[in-house]
């Protein structure tokens, strides 16, 4: 224990968790490295979450929870789903209250602390939908125009077997009716006679072009 420094400094937790992550790798206890970052940046449950599962590596045992507490969560929506509508947080909050300060500094990647920006948004704005789904008259919203056309109602299995007698009927008078058309159609072979070589057009220079009768031989 001489080797843990005390203080609530982020170098002195960044310190004494990296040791403690060699002593999991050492004893093969597979911490989760999400717990592990969480409860470093006092996320919301991570702590706790932590604990039980060191408890159940080194006991054999589960620890019985409620099942709303299985889910893995560490945002704060659990919180905000139990406040009214006008005191949820916005976008900007919900990023201040997910994304802790020790998180940027230490990833100080502007791309890493981007994509976790936009998770966050994407998640709160999912959650908006959610709730105007729940509650359209609140956000005064119309149905479409979709949503107001009559639905035809599907058809009864009577009237399914009807309609495929129907149909069947209508396609048999069709196939009856092209083959009538096709049976009434006559074909007469016509037999055409090559034109004698000699009768051909002969055109005398100077003169005026005379055009010969062609001769069909029988």
């Amino acid at each position: 224990m001489h080797s843990y420094d005390n203080g609530t400094s982020l170098p002195t937790k960044l310190g004494n968790w990296s040791q403690l992550e060699r002593f999991f790798v050492k004893k093969k206890l597979d911490i989760p490295k999400e717990m592990i970052d969480g409860t470093i940046h006092c996320k919301r449950g991570a702590a706790e979450l932590l604990i039980q599962t060191i408890y159940t590596l080194l006991t054999n045992r589960i620890v019985r929870t409620l099942s709303s507490e299985q889910e893995v969560d560490f945002t704060d929506r659990k919180y905000q789903v139990h406040l009214p509508m006008h005191a949820r947080s916005t976008a900007s909050h919900a990023i201040k209250n997910n994304l802790k300060i020790t998180e940027c500094m230490t990833e100080p990647n502007i791309i890493t602390n981007k994509q976790k920006a936009h998770a966050i948004i994407s998640r709160h704005l999912e959650h908006r939908n959610l709730d105007r789904m729940e509650d359209p008259t609140r956000f005064n919203i119309k149905p479409t125009i979709g949503e107001l056309a009559v639905r035809v109602p599907p058809l009864q299995q009577d009237e399914a077997a009807a309609h495929d007698t129907w149909s069947a009927k209508k396609e048999s008078a069709h196939s009856e009716r092209e083959q009538s058309k096709t049976s009434s159609v006559q074909f007469r072979e016509i037999q055409v006679q090559q034109m004698n070589k000699s009768s051909q057009m002969s055109v005398k220079p100077g003169s005026i072009h005379t055009i010969q009768t062609p001769v069909f031989t029988q």
